[in-house]
């Protein structure tokens, strides 16, 4: 990481964390000439409402095909429910249509696509602090 500089050499270090890009582990590092240096570290973790995306919100299918719809749950301190929906509604899973996480990547797979299928459907992403989503058309 970054070094911090310090106005004077104190015990501690004061600083407001306003958003969630300043999270991760901060060390503090005291070298005085005699032995090796002392490292004592400390993770901070800053809470926020959800953040997903999604690469394409245009999926183009066809009667008998295999389509995913695909939805990044970029971040969720404290962790996220998550959901899909079509419509407002909350989708339906069966053999057919399955919902796949896989790290931080939520999928609706439809492994055989009906005209029924065709449509608009949300990702949403809801923890104590917000909710966010990302809408999808299957055409």
């Amino acid at each position: 990481g970054e070094a911090m500089a310090l106005l004077d050499h104190r015990p501690r270090i004061k600083f407001r964390a306003e958003h969630r890009l300043l999270a991760g582990v901060y060390e503090c590092v005291a070298i005085n000439g005699v032995g090796d240096p002392v490292i004592a570290a400390i993770r901070v973790v800053i809470h926020d409402a959800p953040v997903v995306s999604a690469e394409r919100s245009f999926v183009h299918t066809a009667v008998g095909l295999r389509a995913a719809l695909a939805a990044k749950l970029e971040f969720a301190v404290p962790p996220a429910r998550t959901a899909w929906y079509r419509d407002g509604r909350p989708v339906k899973t069966d053999d057919r249509i399955v919902i796949m996480v896989q790290d931080n990547i939520h999928q609706l797979i439809f492994r055989t696509v009906r005209k029924t299928d065709l449509g608009n459907y949300t990702f949403r992403a809801e923890n104590k602090l917000g909710m966010a989503d990302v809408s999808f058309k299957l055409t």
